[in-house]
């Protein structure tokens, strides 16, 4: 598999000003390099036992520059449910992701 990079990004109330961040940075770069099909950032809310979940966004290895930008962690792994695209998906991508959580 190659790298995905994931970073924390609050709570479900305090992420909407991150992830909104990060769409914005996401977007030009993901309409420029032609809407690639493998190019994506999901989100997840995890929760370890907390009150509180924590949404954590999941860059694919072709939007690591982004992941960068944001100080993105080398992902550990992926979870296997529960997702939710926040950027840059379409069925073709969809297919990608399905075939990185195999």
């Amino acid at each position: 598999m190659e790298s995905w990079y994931s970073i924390g990004l609050g709570d479900g109330i305090t992420a909407a000003m991150p992830s909104a961040e990060i769409e914005r940075s996401f977007l030009p770069l993901f309409n420029a390099a032609g809407k690639p099909a493998d190019m994506a950032v999901f989100t997840r809310l995890e929760s370890e036992g907390c009150l509180h979940c924590e949404v954590i966004a999941y860059f694919s290895p072709t939007a690591q520059d982004v992941a960068k930008a944001f100080d993105a962690d080398l992902a550990k792994s992926l979870p296997q449910q529960v997702w939710s695209c926040s950027q840059g998906i379409h069925i073709a991508g969809l297919s990608f992701f399905l075939k990185a959580l195999e």
